[in-house]
């Protein structure tokens, strides 16, 4: 998995540089190696590397191919045992849904990322806030008012605790929206 890593970690960082083309070139042969493994090793590498492909294929605005990624992620998650990557990864598959206005696919991987983070008493206070953030724009999105309201609630007391201004900002910012609106 190293080789992997090595080639994840070069991707995120021409990412993280505009460099395009360099981070897809790292990625593909990310997961090209990913998938050549057959242990329990290379199934969290091909999880990794899919997402990394994915987020990517999102930047180049190849929506449908991200998600195609994110929900074959998904199907290596679910192989048993499950892997603790899987709410990760069926929270940014359910953002892509919601973005595509597929709002029952949405549901359903968001509805369980959450599930599964509530489940798990070690899951770090931004990834769950992080989580927690799509559900309350679904909730939104389907006139569930005081269910989005509870949820960006929580949201927002966990992006305070994580330090993480712009989520609290965002949060708020909803909720104001939120109970600012007629019934």
């Amino acid at each position: 998995m190293n080789q992997v890593v090595d080639l994840v970690k070069q991707a995120l960082a021409a990412r993280r540089d505009g460099d395009a083309e360099a981070a897809e070139a790292a990625a593909r042969e990310a997961l090209s190696q990913a998938r050549a493994r057959n242990d329990d090793g290379g199934r969290d590498a091909l999880v990794v590397a899919l997402s990394v492909m994915a987020q990517i294929d999102q930047d180049a605005g190849r929506l449908d191919v991200a998600t195609q990624r994110y929900a074959q992620a998904a199907e290596v998650c679910r192989r048993p045992p499950v892997s603790p990557r899987l709410p990760h990864v069926l929270r940014h598959l359910g953002m892509l849904q919601l973005r595509a206005k597929n709002l029952l696919a949405a549901i359903s991987c968001c509805e369980e990322a959450v599930k599964i983070r509530r489940r798990q008493p070690d899951t770090p206070t931004l990834e769950m806030a992080n989580t927690l953030r799509p559900l309350a724009l679904i909730r939104e999105a389907e006139g569930r008012k005081l269910d989005a309201v509870a949820l960006w609630q929580e949201a927002a007391s966990l992006y305070a605790t994580a330090g993480v201004d712009s989520g609290v900002e965002e949060s708020l910012s909803r909720l104001a929206a939120l109970t600012t609106r007629d019934p």
